[in-house]
This record gives structure tokens, sequence and C-alpha cells, in this order.
């Protein structure tokens, strides 16, 4: 999840576009496993960061 994290940070590609650019053909999962790992939402993480 640290590519995801850099994405979220570093660029203003979507979410769901970082999500499939990571490998998940789901958005909702990438969502889920996300917050699972880094504690919150990644539009949370993206919002804090812009």
């Amino acid at each position: 999840m640290d590519r995801p994290r850099e994405l979220l940070a570093t660029t203003s590609l979507s979410v769901g576009e970082i999500a499939r650019h990571v490998g998940f053909a789901d958005v909702y999962h990438f969502s889920k496993v996300y917050k699972k790992y880094a504690g919150v939402s990644p539009t949370s993480y993206y919002m804090k960061n812009q």
C-alpha cells in the first residue's frame, strides 16, 4: 500500500484511477483494503493531502 499512498499524495489521479493503476479492478475493494491498512479511507487521505 505504499505506492497508492504515494500516488494519493503526489498526483491528481482519482481514487478509482489509482486503484486500477495498482492492480485493483474494483475501487470499493481497494478502498476497503486501503482503509484496513492505513486506518483512513483513500478519499480522506487524498483530501488531506490536496
